[in-house]
């Protein structure tokens, strides 16, 4: 949204700004497309260990 329409754009009040928010969320909400997740959760949860397992954080004790 930021570099589509704010960067851009010349807002001389903050109302101004929220009504090209608002815009823009409801033009891009008219086509919605599901994300679509390429890995699994097992995937994502390994790869969050090892980087836990370097940077030897003891919150990702649970991992």
């Amino acid at each position: 949204m930021t570099r589509k329409k704010l960067q851009r754009g010349v807002h001389r009040s903050s109302a101004e700004l929220e009504a090209d928010i608002a815009a823009f969320i409801e033009a891009h909400n008219e086509n919605l497309k599901p994300y679509r997740w390429v890995k699994s959760a097992d995937e994502i949860l390994a790869s969050v260990k090892r980087v836990c397992q370097r940077t030897q954080k003891n919150r990702c004790a649970e991992l």
